[in-house]
C-alpha cells in the first residue's frame, strides 16, 4: 500500500515528503496554503518593527503595555459583531472580505502618517487586532477544509510557510526601514495584503466539516455562547489566556530593557527598529528550522496532545533562570527560545486543536479564542504590570518571577487540555 502510494506521488509531493507525510493529490493545495500563510506573516513582520519603533520612540514601555488593554476592549465589541456577520454571510467569502477591509484601513494609516498625524497608539491597537483576527480566520479556513488526520500530517508544512514569511518579513523590514521609512513599508504591506485576496479561490478546497444551523438568533453574545457551552473550547480558551499572558509579560521585560539601551543612542526610533528587526530575524529563523525539521516528527512521536506541553515547560525553565540571573543577554536568548517554539510548534499544535470540531465551533470558537481570549491574556498582563509597579514596586526584570508562577499554572492546565483533546480525537475516530 505504501509503495503504491509513493508511485502515485508527483515530483512536488516527493520533495514535500522530506518534511511531511503528504499523500497523492495533496501537494498543490498544501503548497498554496503554505504560500498563503507565508504572505500573511511576511506582511505582519514588515509592520511589527514599525509598530514597536513608533510606540517606544514616542511613549514608555508602560504605555505600550496599557495600550494592549485597549486591544482587548476593542475585540470585546468586535468579536460578537464579527460572529453575527459570519452567521449572516456564511464562511465562503470571509477571508477575502476581511483581507480587503484590513488593506483599506492600512492605506488609511499610511495616508495619516504621510500628513504627520500621530498614529503610534491607534496603529499599535489596529495591528494587534487585525493580526489575531486575520490569522485566526486563515487557520479556521485550514481546519475547515482538512480532516483531523490530514491536518495532523499537513499543518506542520503549512505553518512552515508562515515561519518563512515571518523570517522574510523581518529581513525586509530591517533592510528597507532606512531606505523607505515607515510609510514605505506600510505601502508594501498593503499591496502584499491585497495580493492574498484571491488565494482561497485558487486553492479551491471545500469544507469537510459538519455544518450546523444551531444558531439561536443573533445576540450580542453570538460566538461567546459557542465557547461557553463547550467544555473543550473553554479549556483551550484558558490555555490561550495563560499562554499570551506569560509571553506578553516577557515582551514587556524585553521592551523595557531595549528602551533603556536605546535611550543611550542618538536615534532612539532607529535603534529600537533595528533591534526588533534583528530579534525577530533570529526568532523566525529558529522557528522555521523547528517547523520544517521537528514539528511533523513531534506530532508523530507524542501527538498533538503531547506537543502542547512543551512550551509551558520551556517557559517555566526559562523564567526560572531569568528570575535568578537577571542579565539582558541571557533574557534575550530566553525570549528567542520561547518565541521560536511559540511561533512554530505551539502555534501549529494550537491550531490543530480545532480539527475534531464542527464548522460552527471552528469559525466562531476560533475567532473568540484567538481574538478575544488572546487579548484577554494581554489584559491580564496589563493588570499584572499595573499591580506589580504600583503596589509591589517591582522593577521590570523582577516580573520574570511572576511569569515563573504563571508558567506552573499553565503546565497544569496544559495537562488537562491534553487529556480532553486525546479523548475528543478518540471519539471522532
Amino acid at each position: 500500500m505504501e509503495a503504491n502510494s509513493r508511485n502515485d506521488l508527483s515530483y512536488l509531493e516527493r520533495l514535500m515528503r522530506l518534511f511531511t507525510h503528504v499523500q497523492p493529490g495533496e501537494g498543490k493545495s498544501t503548497l498554496m496554503l503554505s504560500a498563503y500563510a507565508c504572505l500573511l506573516l511576511l506582511l505582519y513582520y514588515i509592520l511589527k518593527p514599525i509598530r514597536e519603533a513608533l510606540i517606544l520612540s514616542e511613549h514608555t514601555a508602560e504605555i505600550r503595555t496599557y495600550t494592549i488593554a485597549i486591544q482587548a476592549l476593542v475585540l470585546m465589541i468586535l468579536v460578537p459583531l464579527y460572529a453575527s456577520w459570519i452567521r449572516t454571510q456564511g464562511t465562503n467569502e470571509i477571508l477575502p472580505r476581511v483581507t480587503l477591509a484590513v488593506a483599506v484601513s492600512l492605506l488609511l494609516f499610511w495616508g495619516l502618517y504621510l500628513f504627520k498625524v500621530p498614529i503610534s497608539i491607534p496603529f499599535f491597537v489596529w495591528l494587534g487586532v487585525i493580526n489575531v483576527l486575520l490569522i485566526a480566520q486563515f487557520w479556521a479556513y485550514a481546519a475547515d477544509i482538512y480532516s483531523p488526520d490530514e491536518g495532523k500530517r499537513l499543518f506542520a508544512f503549512i505553518a512552515a510557510g508562515a515561519s518563512l514569511g515571518s523570517l522574510l518579513g523581518a529581513q525586509i523590514s530591517k533592510h528597507l526601514f532606512k531606505l523607505v521609512g515607515a510609510e514605505g513599508l506600510m505601502l508594501v504591506a498593503a499591496v502584499l495584503l491585497i495580493a492574498t485576496m484571491w488565494l482561497p479561490k485558487l486553492i479551491g478546497l471545500k469544507s469537510k466539516k459538519k455544518q450546523t444551523n444551531d444558531y439561536h438568533g443573533h445576540s450580542f453574545k453570538t460566538g461567546f455562547d459557542t465557547v461557553l457551552n463547550n467544555r473543550y473550547l473553554l479549556v483551550i480558551a484558558g490555555f490561550v489566556v495563560l499562554l499570551n499572558c506569560v509571553n506578553t509579560t516577557g515582551e514587556y521585560i524585553l521592551a523595557k530593557w531595549v528602551q533603556i539601551h536605546a535611550q543611550q543612542g542618538a536615534d532612539v526610533k532607529l535603534i529600537i527598529g533595528e533591534f526588533y528587526s534583528d530579534f525577530y530575524t533570529w526568532v523566525n529563523l529558529f522557528s522555521m528550522i523547528i517547523q520544517l525539521l521537528l514539528v511533523s516528527r513531534i506530532f508523530q512521536w507524542i501527538h498533538i496532545h503531547g506537543a502542547i506541553l512543551i512550551l509551558p515547560f520551556v517557559a517555566f525553565v526559562g523564567y526560572g533562570l531569568a528570575t535568578f540571573i537577571p542579565i539582558f543577554t541571557l533574557f534575550k536568548l530566553i525570549k528567542i527560545a520561547e518565541n521560536s517554539i511559540d511561533y512554530s510548534l505551539q502555534n501549529t499544535a494550537r491550531h490543530a486543536l480545532f480539527l475534531p470540531l464542527n464548522q460552527q465551533q471552528i469559525f466562531e470558537g476560533k475567532t473568540v479564542i484567538d481574538a478575544f481570549c488572546w487579548r484577554l491574556g494581554d489584559l491580564a498582563h496589563v493588570v499584572i504590570i499595573f499591580i506589580g509597579l504600583k503596589v509591589f514596586k517591582l522593577d521590570y526584570y523582577e516580573f520574570a518571577a511572576v511569569n515563573l508562577v504563571l508558567s506552573l499554572f499553565w503546565i497544569i492546565l496544559a495537562f488537562n487540555l491534553a487529556r480532553k483533546h486525546k479523548q475528543l480525537v478518540n471519539e471522532h475516530d
